[in-house]
């Protein structure tokens, strides 16, 4: 029979962590903010951010204000470029380990 053992501790990580955290003060700043995606997958934490008013977003094209927060996930350069070309500012919460990891992986493309 296997065992199986259960952390202790549960929950975000840093990048999701300070994500929401972004969100809740444009949120309540600004009386509510789009995201582009779910900025998570945890439907208590949607339904959370859903009372503060933020709503979310299916794609560029769903966009209905002038601002949009991104997910600790990141975006790319293309859908950036679709954003801005609408005019729409960008409230980044990318984790600072996935920008690591983007702009290596752009060095990697550019050098072949």
């Amino acid at each position: 029979m296997m065992k199986i053992e259960k952390s202790e501790k549960t929950g975000f990580c840093f990048g999701v962590r300070r994500a929401i955290s972004t969100l809740e003060k444009v949120a309540r700043e600004r009386g509510g903010v789009e995201t582009l995606g779910a900025v998570v997958h945890n439907q208590q934490v949607l339904q959370k951010l859903a009372k503060i008013g933020v709503r979310v977003a299916r794609d560029v094209a769903d966009i209905r204000g002038d601002v949009v927060v991104t997910s600790s996930h990141g975006v790319s350069p293309q859908m950036e470029e679709q954003i801005n070309a609408r005019g729409i500012n960008i409230i980044s919460t990318t984790c600072p380990f996935v920008r690591r990891a983007q702009i290596a992986a752009r060095r990697l493309a550019e050098s072949g």
